[in-house]
């Protein structure tokens, strides 16, 4: 097995973080989950079943074949992206490809919607479980040079992490009561707990420890596949 350096994750995850940001956004008022400052109409496109395969696969891939033995965290983190940006897929289209894609299939099969929620709350609970171990031991950071959204601040992701599972969970109360409450109790009660104020709001700010500057060249773009070359732009 060849190593994978950490500077070879930077960009991969960087991406994965503003289109995992940029798909699951402000839905309501209230009590918000997450926020983008790219642009609201970019975020509506990207949501659609074209942008989820054709973007979050392929950059969700990426990361896991560099990261899912070597790298544990950053795999978990790249797991709680993913569902975050793949979520809306299935609320949208009903059953999707999940569980068998990004796998080289030319015949991807077709999971059911609660089969693709099980298999995401799965992920979701093992990636928690990952990088609340990480924190407990004393990690307080990681990959803060990548991080738009919370600089590499681990204690905040597992937060966003139990609040996304949160949703999730209320999402399928009315399909499977049962499962609704395992879940959003587990959320909850997690001893991280939820989100439960405007700190703990997820958003991408240029200069989280990136060294951003907009380059003359760079325009915000209506689609995410547009605004992942804006970012590379922006990157120094």
């Amino acid at each position: 097995m060849v190593p994978v350096l950490l500077t070879d994750i930077k960009q991969p995850i960087t991406l994965l973080l503003i289109v995992g940001v940029a798909i699951s956004v402000r839905t309501t008022t209230g009590a918000v989950l997450i926020t983008s400052t790219i642009s609201s109409r970019m975020v509506g496109f990207a949501s659609s079943y074209t942008e989820s395969y054709s973007t979050v696969v392929p950059l969700w891939q990426d990361l896991k074949g560099k990261t899912e033995t070597q790298f544990p965290e950053v795999f978990a983190l790249a797991q709680i992206l993913k569902i975050s940006a793949w979520h809306k897929a299935t609320d949208m289209f009903g059953p999707i490809p999940y569980k068998e894609a990004g796998k080289g299939l030319i015949t991807v099969p077709y999971d059911s919607q609660e089969e693709v929620y099980k298999a995401m709350f799965k992920e979701l609970s093992d990636a928690i479980e990952v990088l609340t171990k990480y924190a407990d031991n004393g990690n307080s950071k990681l990959l803060p040079n990548a991080d738009a959204v919370y600089a590499g601040d681990v204690h905040k992701w597992v937060v966003y992490a139990n609040s996304l599972m949160l949703r999730l969970a209320m999402r399928v109360y009315y399909a499977d009561a049962a499962l609704s409450k395992q879940y959003a109790l587990q959320a909850v009660n997690h001893p991280y707990g939820v989100m439960k104020s405007m700190d703990d709001e997820a958003k991408m700010e240029r200069g989280a420890k990136l060294g951003v500057q907009e380059q003359p060249r760079c325009h915000l773009s209506t689609s995410i596949t547009s605004a992942v070359w804006v970012l590379l732009c922006w990157l120094t």
